[in-house]
């Protein structure tokens, strides 16, 4: 008799989407080198990513670890360029 079992897994991911922003840091006080990540949850159907839901856009400071929440519209306009304030 052959069992086909189903394979799935729901697990946090994280990608990083730039990388060396140079931004004030509100921790440091500094202008340092930040990376802009996004961190989503994700279902794997077989270790095939299938769907991504819940994504969410940080500000991670390289110095000092200080992480800052962004809205989606802020995270596209560091994307596309201008990173500095």
């Amino acid at each position: 008799m052959f069992f086909f079992g189903l394979i799935v897994s729901v697990t946090d991911r994280e990608h990083v989407l730039a990388d060396g922003l140079g931004r004030l840091c509100p921790s440091c006080g500094r202008t340092t080198p930040h990376r802009l990540i996004e961190v989503y949850r994700q279902l794997a159907l077989f270790f095939i990513p299938t769907w991504r839901w819940n994504r969410r856009n940080f500000l991670v400071c390289d110095v000092c670890g200080q992480v800052q929440s962004l809205a989606p519209e802020e995270s596209e306009e560091l994307r596309g360029g201008g990173g500095s304030t």
